[in-house]
C-alpha cells in the first residue's frame, strides 16, 4: 500500500487510459516525484484502521475457495460423525476457520440487526461444537467485550427495555459458553446510571430491571 503526495501546481492528471499496474506507477512517480509515503507513515490510529480493513479483505479473499471446499465435502463429515467415525483434522481445521468469520461477522451484525445476528452466531456455535472444533474462547472474549461495551453506551444515550434486555442476552449467553468477557469498559460506562439507581424510585419496573443488569455487569447490589 504506497501512495505519492504532490502540492498542486495547477495541472491536471493527464486524461488517459489506466495503464497497466507498473507502468501506472512509473507514471506516478514522474508526475509526483519520488517521495513515496507507506502505511507504515500513517498515525497509528489510522494505521491501525487500514490494517484492519486490509486483514479483513485478505481473508475474504482467502476464503472464497475455501468456502467451496468447506460445503462440497460437508454432506459426507456429517455422514462420518452420524456413523461414529472420525472427521479428518484438516477438515476440522478448516471449518473452524470459516466459521469463526462468520461469528465475527455475526457479532458485527449485531450492532445493526441485533435479533438476526444474534440467531446467526448461534447457529454457527452450534455448528462448531458438532464437527468437535468449537471456537478458542480467545477468540470471542473480546468480541463480546466489545459488543457488551457497544451496547451500553447505547443504554445510556437512550434507556430502555430493549436495550436492557439485548446486554441480558450477551451476558447469558457468555456465561453459557464458559467465556469471560472483559467488562470494566461496560462497568465504566454504566456506572453513573448506576448511581443514579441507588435512591428514590427503586420499585419502577425499569428501575427494577436496570438493578438486574448492573448486578450482571459485576455491581453490588
Amino acid at each position: 500500500l504506497d501512495c505519492w503526495i504532490k502540492e498542486s501546481d495547477g495541472s491536471s492528471w493527464p486524461q488517459t487510459p489506466l495503464p497497466y499496474p507498473k507502468k501506472l506507477i512509473s507514471q506516478v512517480k514522474r508526475q509526483m516525484g519520488w517521495r513515496r509515503f507507506t502505511l507504515w507513515d500513517l498515525p497509528s490510529e489510522w494505521k491501525e484502521e487500514v490494517l484492519e480493513i486490509l486483514r479483513r479483505e485478505a481473508l475474504r479473499e482467502i476464503s472464497r475457495p475455501l468456502q467451496g471446499i468447506y460445503h462440497k465435502n460437508l454432506a459426507l463429515m456429517r455422514s462420518l460423525q452420524e456413523k461414529g467415525g472420525v472427521v479428518p483434522q484438516i477438515f476440522r481445521q478448516l471449518a473452524s476457520f470459516l466459521l469463526i468469520q462468520r461469528i465475527e461477522e455475526g457479532v458485527e451484525g449485531m450492532k445493526g440487526e441485533f435479533e438476526k445476528n444474534f440467531k446467526q452466531v448461534l447457529q454457527v456455535y452450534s455448528q462448531m461444537e458438532k464437527i468437535g472444533s468449537p471456537p478458542a474462547k480467545g477468540r470471542l472474549e473480546p468480541l463480546f467485550s466489545d459488543l457488551i461495551f457497544e451496547e451500553t453506551k447505547k443504554l445510556i444515550e437512550l434507556i430502555s427495555l430493549e436495550r436492557i434486555r439485548r446486554i441480558d442476552m450477551l451476558i447469558d449467553l457468555m456465561v453459557k459458553w464458559g467465556l469471560r468477557p472483559d467488562l470494566r469498559r461496560a462497568q465504566e460506562s454504566f456506572y453513573p446510571l448506576w448511581k443514579g439507581l441507588i435512591g428514590p424510585n427503586k420499585s419502577r419496573p425499569l428501575h427494577i430491571h436496570l438493578r438486574r443488569l448492573a448486578e450482571k455487569l459485576g455491581f453490588k447490589v
